[in-house]
């Protein structure tokens, strides 16, 4: 029976021809009850998780989006609303600044089940050819989408493991694959696990040299140390760590059944001296090890717990994405997994939303765009029955969610 991994890869493989051509299907456009933006819309009555520091929670307050933008949030006793403005109740709801999903893999026909699920943001880790239009789309919302920035197609050694692989064995050829994958335009490059140490240091130096950032796995024959020396700014997967406390031996989820705790508080230690975020995606683990036994998949997900708590109590940058998009775990949906397992690691529901929303714009270079609902921010938000700093569960059926101004009810 093949790894679900590897049926994914197969599948994604087959896909690629077709995912442009998915991106102008009836199931991406605009559905009839989404708000075209040309009058004002009003979210009336409603508590308001601002993320603001300076003033986080603000109950019965009127929001007035006008295009994409924020145009005022007011106390609702002081408004007097134009009459041409769309009004949407929301008495005994709260309105939250959109989330971000740090770690997908981006299909065309995914896009709405993001939005649907409160996703107005995601980070695409493995760019492919086609996708910039498809984030044109997005960015002009001509689809129902998530605003979407992307990493490169994986930069990666022998034997490939996905569609698009950048290949390379010669360290000599770093410095011009490097130049390509920045005049395309990613966001960073995607480092993945195959790499030589020879050809990863050569790859960094040119990205250094470049001014293009890197992301992606510890490959394997690098190791967690060279990277943490070497300045990728986020680590997915939490990989190579788990190689470095394992007592079992080999790496991936399985080895984070049996660790050796003592050596977690210095390899954070490290971590945070670099400035180097880590994606967990705790969600497509806890999907893929089910077939470990009760007891191992408990110690694999709480050892990996540990060690996200350690890095959120030091201080060091995490994401919160799901790796949704290969056919494991489900996007928009996942999410809610992956909140929930930062708040089962001893994270506040407060401070994991805030790491979904304020954290991943900052780390984005957003913050400024999105993130907080303050007057001039971009109108990504949504509409929840009920308090999510109560519980999580309100998230599971959004009243609806608004994507640079675009109200799309559930």
């Amino acid at each position: 029976m093949q790894n679900p991994l590897t049926q994914a890869r197969l599948r994604f493989a087959a896909l690629i021809p077709f995912l442009c051509l998915i991106a102008c299907s009836s199931s991406a456009e605009p559905p009839d009850d989404a708000s075209e933006g040309d009058s004002p819309i009003a979210f009336t009555n409603v508590r308001v998780i601002t993320m603001n520091p300076a003033q986080d929670i603000l109950e019965d307050q009127t929001v007035i989006v006008v295009g994409d933008r924020i145009s005022a949030v007011v106390s609702s006793s002081l408004v007097d609303l134009h009459p041409d403005t769309e009004v949407i109740d929301g008495s005994g709801r709260t309105l939250l600044p959109g989330l971000a999903d740090m770690h997908v893999h981006i299909s065309s026909s995914d896009l709405p089940s993001y939005v649907e699920y409160g996703v107005t943001s995601v980070r695409n880790c493995w760019g492919w050819e086609g996708l910039p239009d498809i984030m044109e789309k997005a960015e002009k919302s001509e689809i129902v989408s998530p605003t979407i920035h992307s990493l490169s197609p994986g930069v990666d050694g022998t034997p490939p493991s996905w569609p698009q692989t950048q290949l390379i064995s010669d360290p000599s050829e770093a410095p011009a694959l490097v130049n390509r994958l920045a005049d395309e335009g990613w966001l960073g490059l995607k480092m993945y696990q195959n790499l030589r140490l020879d050809t990863y240091n050569a790859v960094v130096d040119a990205a250094k040299a470049r001014g293009i950032p890197f992301s992606g796995h510890v490959p394997h024959r690098v190791g967690i140390d060279r990277v943490l020396e070497a300045g990728q700014i986020c680590i997915e997967h939490l990989s190579g760590y788990e190689v470095a406390v394992t007592t079992r031996g080999g790496q991936g989820y399985p080895a984070w059944i049996s660790i050796d705790s003592s050596k977690i508080p210095g390899l954070v230690e490290k971590t945070v001296a670099a400035g180097i975020w880590n994606c967990p995606t705790s969600a497509i683990f806890l999907r893929l090890s089910q077939n470990l036994s009760p007891t191992d998949r408990e110690a694999m997900a709480n050892n990996r717990r540990a060690f996200i708590k350690a890095l959120y109590d030091a201080g060091a940058g995490l994401l919160i994405g799901t790796d949704s998009g290969i056919d494991v775990v489900a996007p928009g949906v996942s999410l809610l997994t992956e909140l929930r397992d930062f708040e089962s690691a001893g994270i506040s529901r407060a401070e994991v939303l805030r790491i979904a929303i304020l954290d991943a714009a900052k780390f984005l270079g957003q913050e400024s765009e999105v993130g907080q609902i303050v007057e001039g921010m971009r109108a990504d938000l949504v509409l929840l029955d009920g308090d999510p700093l109560e519980s999580f569960d309100v998230l599971e059926d959004p009243v609806g969610t608004m994507v640079r101004g675009r109200w799309i009810p559930d």
